[in-house]
């Protein structure tokens, strides 16, 4: 169900804010992005930067806004482990956190990351900056191992019906990694729910 916030005007413009929800689940892999160039590296002229960074491709259903329906998913997230103790594979350098009963997960912090929607039924782009975020990873298991996180965005334009959009919401979710390399590169599945706001011209 959605609610029609505010319509704000001002001369001959007007703008609209709603209340949305959302579904969302996909895949995500690592990819040689480094978002805040802290370890790309230059050799013969030829910058090469690590894989920091997950690509995650997934969709799903929003209720509310200007567009409800669904819609695809794509985004680039670069996150890093935050200092402190008790990390089970790290517990002099990684802060803890808890996953259900287990309190000894790695806990990271997203540095950055962009995200683009596409709306199933007009081809509409949403952009969306990512601003902040966390994520909590229980490594004391065989893999798959669990995680859960959240993270916080702004809405930044797009095209269509999204141009000139602004807003923001929070992204709460949960997932596993399925595979890892001994360079933490691999895969994982997520699937999660979205709250926000957002308003167009």
């Amino acid at each position: 169900m959605w609610f029609l916030l505010i319509l704000v005007r001002t001369g001959a413009n007007a703008q609209t804010t709603y209340h949305f929800t959302s579904t969302l689940s996909g895949s995500a892999a690592q990819v040689p992005i480094d978002l805040d160039g802290t370890h790309c590296t230059t050799v013969n002229g030829i910058v090469t930067c690590p894989a920091d960074s997950d690509l995650f491709t997934g969709g799903g259903t929003i209720t509310g806004g200007p567009e409800p329906g669904q819609f695809t998913n794509q985004s680039v997230t670069e996150t890093i482990p935050v200092s402190g103790t008790g990390c089970s594979v790290a517990p002099s350098s990684i802060k803890g956190c808890s996953i259900g009963s287990v309190t000894n997960g790695c806990l990271y912090k997203i540095i950055g990351g962009n995200v683009v929607n596409r709306q199933m039924t007009t081809g509409d782009l949403l952009f969306a900056k990512l601003t902040s975020g966390t994520l909590c990873i229980n490594f004391d298991t065989a893999l798959p191992w669990n995680l859960t996180g959240n993270n916080q965005f702004s809405f930044i334009g797009g095209t269509g019906r999204f141009a000139g959009a602004t807003g923001s919401g929070t992204v709460s979710f949960k997932g596993q990694i399925l595979q890892n390399d001994p360079q933490g590169h691999g895969m994982s599945w997520d699937t999660g729910s979205i709250t926000g706001t957002i308003t167009v011209p």
